[in-house]
């Protein structure tokens, strides 16, 4: 097994999250003094990019702190974690005796498993129960596949991670003494919830809702969605208050969502040199159903340098052409592309040139569809519906979890938990979305992380 889940050590780590749209990287080392903050030195995003080689050497040269070592949280779909009863064997017997274990409940040849094990600390609360441990496994041509490809890129990766863990490290940092730390992220795909108590994770449930991403789901069906996540949520505190009455949730910690807690209007910036497709835009994207807040600019000097310069205020989607009078719109693109502060902005293109002669300039950066001209606005319009969907609908679950599950609800703030004197951009709550699972795997230094 590639050091996954190893025990941790004083040294700073370098985490990049690939589970997303694009690659997601941070640099964080342990606080300077005992009871601070861990330190975000560094951090860089790829958005839109595929893992590979040359995606993976790019971020590094934006992310990479010396004497930092390399961890990549997996995508919920490379593994499987379970929980299974602790064999009653010797250390050294424990590896083969959970294969035999698992040997029924995975769907490949026990043989090609890497496993790693994790203990669920329960034998001092509840002496008279059979202990329970987690299980993760990935097949190991996923764990040899992540390997090389950070070895072609030039890095040593020293550590897999799961998402489970990456997010019970940053609950670890969020509990107060003698809590239950409740955290719940929302996702595209779902809701990820997990409880930790004095650092150790002891449940996790994972509620997948695709609803949750339609953008044709009607009022009624989102309601019922969220109907069902939020049983299961009451289902899974009903179970800690009957299995493990030693943990007492308090409350439910909400984890930063792409915007913040309560976004703005859907907001669309158009790059544009021509005035009369510029008005064109304002008409047509003003009368679409979502009622978009929409900004026009001219060139480069009208559109980049503000993007940058108001990082705070980024739209939820750019809008830009490729050749525009004054303006390198290739240059544009990829400059935005890499800016991290500008992260999770959805990029579209729309262009006169052929495929042919975008592909002779140099491309747009992977992820970023090209439209053709004529302006093509029913296409335009099905991609908002769809970052609208996926934004509002995220808010709606969080509104409707706060208003019906037991307890209460609160928002977390990363800023709180973490000192991000060197990386201010990623102190305001709306840019953490994005970085969530990459700071929860490089807290690999603390020491209750597993």
């Amino acid at each position: 097994m590639l050091g996954w889940l190893e025990k941790k050590t004083d040294t700073g780590w370098t985490a990049v999250d690939a589970a997303g749209d694009g690659l997601y990287g941070v640099s964080v080392l342990p606080p300077h003094t005992s009871g601070g903050k861990p330190r975000v030195l560094k951090y860089g995003a790829m958005p839109g990019r595929q893992l590979d080689a040359n995606t993976l050497a790019e971020l590094a040269g934006k992310i990479s702190v010396a004497g930092c070592r390399w961890t990549l949280p997996l995508e919920r779909k490379a593994y499987t974690l379970l929980v299974v009863e602790e064999p009653m064997v010797l250390p050294d017997e424990l590896e083969q005796s959970v294969r035999w274990t698992i040997g029924t409940l995975i769907d490949y040849p026990v043989g090609e498993a890497n496993i790693a094990v994790m203990k669920i600390p329960t034998a001092t609360r509840l002496p008279n129960r059979a202990a329970n441990i987690y299980v993760v496994t990935a097949k190991s041509d996923v764990v040899a596949r992540y390997n090389d490809l950070f070895r072609q890129a030039r890095l040593s990766l020293q550590a897999i991670d799961v998402r489970e863990t990456a997010q019970r490290n940053i609950a670890a940092l969020a509990e107060k003494p003698g809590e239950g730390a409740g955290l719940l992220s929302i996702g595209k795909r779902g809701v990820h919830f997990t409880i930790t108590f004095n650092g150790e994770l002891y449940f996790d449930r994972f509620v997948e809702e695709p609803l949750l991403v339609d953008p044709l789901a009607d009022a009624d069906a989102i309601r019922r969605a969220c109907e069902r996540v939020v049983l299961q949520l009451q289902r899974s505190l009903d179970y800690i208050g009957r299995n493990l009455q030693f943990i007492n949730i308090d409350r439910i910690l909400l984890a930063p969502m792409p915007n913040g807690p309560s976004p703005a209007p859907f907001s669309i910036l158009v790059v544009e040199d021509d005035a009369d497709l510029r008005q064109l835009y304002e008409l047509k994207l003003c009368n679409w159903p979502m009622q978009p807040h929409v900004r026009t600019a001219r060139d480069v000097n009208d559109g980049y340098e503000e993007l940058i310069r108001m990082g705070h205020a980024k739209p939820d989607l750019l809008i830009a052409d490729l050749q525009m009078l004054g303006m390198d719109g290739f240059r544009m693109l990829k400059t935005i592309s890499n800016a991290p502060e500008l992260a999770g902005m959805a990029i579209v293109v729309v262009s006169g040139l052929d495929a042919e002669e975008i592909v002779r300039r140099g491309g747009v950066p992977d992820g970023i569809p090209v439209l053709p001209k004529p302006v093509p606005f029913d296409q335009l319009r099905a991609i908002a519906e769809q970052l609208v969907a996926e934004r509002d609908h995220q808010k709606m679950l969080a509104d409707f979890i706060a208003q019906h599950i037991q307890v209460p609800v609160e928002t977390l703030d990363l800023g709180s938990l973490f000192d991000f004197s060197e990386t201010p951009e990623l102190a305001r709550k709306e840019n953490q979305a994005p970085y969530f699972f990459a700071l929860g795997a490089a807290l690999r230094f603390m020491k209750k992380a597993a």
